[in-house]
């Protein structure tokens, strides 16, 4: 009983600590008096907090999509003007006196990470038990590699090999020691780092986790085929697409599943690798039945695609809502599925002039979408008719999955795939063309003012 109570004291401890530096713990004094976690078992229950490596800090990606579309009643009865500004696309995204968690708490994600490497680090693996030092590290650096990709995804341009060295990416804390200097990194470096946690953990983690709200070999060679994805590196996504694929593969057949539920899918389902959820920090435009799935993107399921009925739910009026994450509820499901790593291996081998095996791998995924005996496979004229297919298809398998935004960013920088995005609402137009400096998010005006790193312009 008094060890647990020590434990439970120090996580008291560090979580004070962490919650109170959601605003300035770039900037303030470490207090060095504080205790943390010093034991391998310490650390472990760190990184079981449901916060920890369950949520994922991205909801403005997903009000910022073209997936949906909001009346001016639910756009007015939006809560915060992040919401509101966001939805527009406007130049002046949040309230500068209200944090903003897309930044806050995926750094306090960084900071979970850097304390429990530093202090493993003093801790010798040979002396404790190996196999649970390299799984607590592994999951430390997964979940700092992903943190600093999805702060990546909001707060950077689309990667671009022939600037990445010149963009501006995002600071990279390695250290939990908040006196160091701030600075950010080139967007280069910030993706450097990126790959490097993401492969050391690779080396350390097991193929498959003991519960599926735990990182892994498979769900990290997932997160690292996304990365590469972002970056238009397709013949690394494919290779750990790939990799992952190999330790998991299984598909959900469709037509098992109930279509009358509200909520159809299950939690932790065969196709899960690693469950995360996008964070309902801006509640009302995440929750279900707030928001209204793009009419044209509804419309184009086929009438047997069980995924027009698993999806969406029918709020009358033409008007359908998204129900369909994989997460079991409402908060929408943004971890690593098998799903999603097909259509990634099948983009690029579409992308590596091979369209029969592209249009194979999809078709492979399409028949467990449709009702029993009715789905027709899909064939492609060449790789570039494979690949707008497989697009179109990813879009609609991957709606609200927290991986739009990004698709957004990198296709545009292929002028075959650029897109721009239009609103219209109360009867005013609004747009957002390809490659607009408005697809980077503002860094908090109160991060700047103490640290004086470069905003990003408009």
């Amino acid at each position: 009983m008094k060890r647990l109570i020590y434990i439970f004291g120090i996580l008291l401890c560090i979580v004070f600590t962490l919650n109170s530096c959601t605003r300035e713990w770039l900037e303030v004094k470490r207090d060095q008096s504080i205790i943390v976690p010093s034991t391998l078992r310490d650390l472990g229950l760190l990184l079981n907090d449901a916060s920890t490596q369950s949520k994922d800090y991205i909801a403005l990606s997903e009000i910022s999509t073209d997936d949906y579309f909001l009346t001016s009643q639910n756009w007015q009865s939006l809560a915060t003007p992040a919401e509101r500004n966001g939805y527009l696309w406007k130049k002046d995204v949040f309230d500068q006196t209200i944090d903003v968690a897309d930044w806050d708490k995926s750094y306090k994600q960084v900071m979970t990470a850097n304390v429990i490497i530093e202090a493993l680090n003093k801790i010798s693996k040979e002396i404790a038990n190996e196999i649970e030092w390299n799984r607590v590290m592994g999951e430390a650096l997964a979940l700092r590699g992903k943190a600093f990709y999805n702060l990546a995804q909001l707060f950077t341009k689309a990667y671009d090999a022939t600037t990445a060295a010149t963009d501006l990416g995002i600071p990279l804390r390695m250290e939990p020691d908040v006196n160091l200097p701030t600075t950010r990194a080139s967007l280069k470096e910030t993706y450097d780092r990126i790959l490097n946690d993401l492969n050391t953990a690779s080396v350390l983690l097991p193929s498959l986790p003991d519960q599926k709200l735990k990182a892994s070999k498979a769900s990290v060679f997932g997160l690292l085929s996304r990365c590469y994805l972002s970056m238009r590196d397709y013949e690394n996504a494919l290779l750990f697409a790939e990799k992952s694929l190999a330790i998991q593969n299984t598909l959900i057949d469709y037509n098992t599943l109930d279509i009358t539920l509200l909520f159809p899918f299950s939690r932790f389902n065969t196709e899960v690798i690693q469950h995360c959820q996008i964070d309902p920090t801006y509640s009302v435009f995440i929750y279900v039945f707030q928001n209204y799935v793009d009419t044209t993107l509804y419309e184009s399921y086929h009438a047997n695609d069980l995924r027009k009925r698993l999806f969406f739910y029918d709020l009358g009026n033409g008007r359908y809502s998204y129900k369909g994450a994989y997460s079991g509820d409402v908060p929408p499901f943004s971890g690593v599925a098998v799903d999603e790593l097909m259509l990634i291996r099948a983009e690029c081998y579409a992308r590596k002039n091979d369209p029969n095996l592209a249009m194979s791998i999809l078709n492979n995924l399409l028949q467990k979408r449709f009702k029993a005996n009715t789905f027709i496979p899909l064939t492609a004229a060449n790789s570039e008719d494979a690949l707008r297919i497989i697009l179109s298809e990813r879009r609609k398998e991957l709606i609200k999955r927290g991986i739009r935004w990004s698709d957004l960013k990198r296709l545009n920088k292929e002028p075959a795939h650029a897109k721009t995005l239009i609103r219209i609402l109360a009867g005013e137009t609004y747009t957002l063309p390809p490659n607009d400096p408005r697809y980077v998010m503002p860094i908090p005006e109160y991060v700047i003012k103490v640290t004086g790193i470069q905003q990003n312009i408009r």
